[in-house]
């Protein structure tokens, strides 16, 4: 997180969850989307030789 404001939106977003619970639909709605690239990682920064 970058800023207050990312802070206080994840923030939010955890009372929300806390509160309500989670949406099992859209949660698998969700994993659905990212099951290609699921566990997949990429390289980044500075590549060394």
């Amino acid at each position: 997180m970058r800023s207050v404001e990312q802070v206080e939106e994840n923030v939010a977003a955890a009372r929300e969850l806390a509160a309500f619970g989670i949406d099992e639909e859209t949660l698998s709605e969700v994993e659905n989307i990212l099951k290609p690239v699921k566990n997949q990682s990429w390289p980044s920064g500075i590549q060394q030789s």
